[in-house]
């Protein structure tokens, strides 16, 4: 059967603006403008008797209005473009946290061509996109991708959401845009135990320092340039705005231990502070805003709501270009576009395997269910699935000082216009602004680095939309209502249980079938309860006393365990409210081509295959101790100078093998200097 063809059933994704919602689009944008001028038209004719000045100014008003009205009408018309070539070098599959970066650093190369093709919208489809406190009200909207997990059978048989960006800069634009690289062990540990050279810290540092403009809020303090890079795309920032709440975490977590930490991208990550974000000016600093939106480059072809179907190959071991369909085609009609160079895949840690096995990459048995034709057999693909995960404990406060949804509901339009006006005020903060990160008594851990890690968020966690973004379930009932209060958000690093991303049809329409396995194995859920005990001793010590009020306890537990201290409680408790922190990776994962656990090795080539490489989450061979999002950027940021390494590496040959039959190799060392 061809993985064209509808199989039917399934959870399917949504695939973009079609003809009816287009139409819907436009008739909602003719009216919006109708209304504009309208409201204008009235104001007009009040003024219209006044004086001269006042005349003219209503005339300049009015034209404004008018020309804002044609652009949002436009804006709705516009098509998605497509490629204007057939062949370009490279072709690099969607545009998130890592197929940004690797897009923008080829194209640097002006002899290079290079197409990016992104299945999502531009990021101008949401205005809310840009503003960092609107980040959870992305969720489940047309730039989310709204997987699902299947049912996990150890959280009490729920069904997980799991949101990837579906827009141009990927899961960036829905992240909390917390900028956290991890520990520097986690990268040894990838080179040193997995097999992956070329990824200890510090291989992999002056990635990070590449990207990065580190802007601090005080200015009487120095960028540490030992961690920290000054002058790069990604802006990273302190908390532009800081609840007081979220500086009584720091010092409770100080009272708990737990020793304070100025820096943890620094020399240590372990111990409590303040986050670091990728804001810019008050503004969301998404890959795409970072790396691609700045650049006027003809030899960069940008392409949205292409949703690439598979990838072609040559018939022998190489890949030669892509299958894609477009929103402009109602994705009812299918083309192609061919490679010179490379195809660099980069659709996150569901997508990427996921085109793999519609390409016939994959586990044999798998790809024969679903009658799709064999043309590598690589069993790890969609394997060793990673995922962080957290369970959110709230607690009332008894002062007014947090963020309530009453409050900001009430004020909405003073708080957007200081934003949009001055870029601060509460919008500038993603609401987590301190973090822990600890090494919990029952950590097995045999590196320095953490096993869990503590979000402070200075809101409940108790409201409809989070409920929502969350899953709770529906039998779940808090003790009280709270309208003001604080969540702490323990977060398992580094869980012992794996799972996998594996075809649920042979029709790209189809979502994959999404089996993290959560508290698969019993040491996770052990040090989740832990992470709630050190999260309460948190909030009881002595810097919390003017602000905690009681913990929000589920009253449907209570009634099984009334004991709300015991074990018992808190793993029903965890078991019942664990979420993910949208953190997936691992599947496809990165080592030896003689292991048969990885798919990529360490130059990310996927193994056996010429022309074709990984670029993203997925290609981790172990989760880090942190927030995923500043890994993923480092991956574009190092599989792009992988990429024009061997493009020189295969010129210098060229020249060696002309020059001198018998001289058959190259010093990497000579191609770097040479980049």
């Amino acid at each position: 059967m061809s993985n064209r063809s509808a199989t039917g059933g399934g959870q399917r994704r949504a695939t973009g603006n079609d003809g009816s919602t287009a139409a819907a689009s436009l008739a909602a944008s003719v009216a919006g403008a109708a209304r504009l001028v309208g409201g204008w038209g009235k104001w007009l004719l009040a003024i219209i008797q006044r004086d001269k000045r006042a005349r003219i100014a209503s005339y300049v008003v009015s034209g404004i209005a008018v020309l804002l009205g044609v652009a949002l009408v436009r804006r709705r018309l516009q098509l998605p473009s497509l490629p204007s070539k057939k062949k370009y070098d490279y072709i690099v599959i969607g545009g998130g946290s890592s197929g940004c970066v690797v897009a923008a650093r080829l194209s640097e190369d002006p002899d290079v061509s290079v197409l990016l093709l992104e299945a999502g919208v531009p990021t101008s489809h949401n205005g809310a996109i840009g503003i960092p406190l609107a980040s959870g009200t992305l969720q489940r909207t047309d730039v989310d991708w709204q997987f699902k997990t299947e049912p996990q059978a150890h959280t009490d048989n729920r069904i997980h959401n799991w949101p990837r960006g579906k827009v141009l800069g990927g899961s960036s634009c829905l992240n909390f845009m917390l900028y956290v690289r991890g520990a520097a062990a986690d990268y040894d540990m990838w080179r040193d135990q997995l097999n992956c050279p070329g990824w200890g810290y510090s291989d992999v540092l002056p990635y990070y320092m590449k990207s990065e403009n580190r802007v601090l809020s005080d200015p009487t303090k120095q960028v540490d340039k030992r961690y920290h890079g000054v002058g790069g795309p990604l802006t990273v920032t302190d908390p532009g705005f800081l609840n007081v709440v979220s500086s009584v975490f720091v010092e409770g977590a100080q009272a708990a231990g737990i020793p304070f930490n100025p820096d943890y991208n620094g020399e240590n990550l372990l111990g409590t502070g303040f986050s670091q974000y990728t804001i810019n000016n008050g503004r969301r600093n998404d890959t795409h805003s970072a790396f691609i939106a700045p650049l006027r480059r003809a030899n960069l072809t940008v392409c949205t709501s292409a949703h690439v179907t598979r990838i072609i190959f040559d018939g022998k071991n190489r890949a030669i270009g892509v299958e894609y369909t477009s929103s402009r085609d109602n994705y009812v009609r299918y083309r192609r576009v061919h490679c010179a160079r490379e195809v660099v895949l980069s659709s996150g840690a569901v997508g990427s395997p996921h085109l793999l096995l519609l390409s016939g990459v994959g586990p044999r048995a798998d790809l024969r269910l679903h009658n799709i034709p064999l043309f590598r057999h690589i069993p790890a693909v969609g394997q060793r699935m990673q995922d962080h995960l957290f369970v959110p404990i709230s607690w009332t406060c008894s002062q007014q000082v947090c963020l309530s949804k009453e409050r900001m509901d009430r004020d909405q339009w003073k708080h957007l216009a200081r934003w949009m006006l001055f870029k601060t005020g509460q919008l500038v903060s993603n609401s987590l602004e301190s973090m822990a990160f600890i090494r919990s008594p029952i950590c097995r851990l045999p590196y320095p680095i953490p096993d869990l890690q503590i979000h402070f968020v200075c809101a409940a966690a108790s409201g409809d939309d989070t409920r929502l973004n969350f899953g709770y379930p529906e039998d779940t009932v808090f003790s009280q209502a709270c309208s003001d209060g604080f969540t702490l958000l323990p977060t398992l690093l580094h869980p012992k249980s794996t799972g996998t991303v594996k075809l649920r049809t042979s029709h790209w329409r189809d979502a994959p079938l999404i089996n993290p396995n959560y508290l698969l194995d019993e040491h996770d859920l052990d040090v989740l309860v832990e992470g709630i005990k050190i999260c309460r001793s948190i909030v009881r010590s002595a810097p919390f006393d003017a602000y905690r009020g009681p913990e929000l306890v589920d009253e449907t537990i209570r009634k099984s365990f009334p004991n709300t201290e015991s074990d018992d409680y808190l793993r029903a408790y965890a078991r019942k409210m664990t979420c993910t922190v949208y953190h997936p990776v691992g599947t496809c994962s990165m080592g030896r081509e003689d292991d048969p656990t990885t798919v990529v090795d360490a130059r990310l080539k996927v193994h056996g295959i010429e022309g074709l490489r990984v670029a993203d989450a997925s290609i981790m061979p172990e989760i880090t101790s942190a927030n995923t999002n500043a890994p993923c950027i480092m991956i574009g940021e190092k599989a792009a100078a992988l990429i024009r390494e061997d493009r020189v590496l295969e010129a210098f040959a060229r020249q060696s093998a002309q020059s001198s039959p018998a001289k058959k190799t190259v010093p990497l060392e000579k191609v770097q200097s040479s980049l």
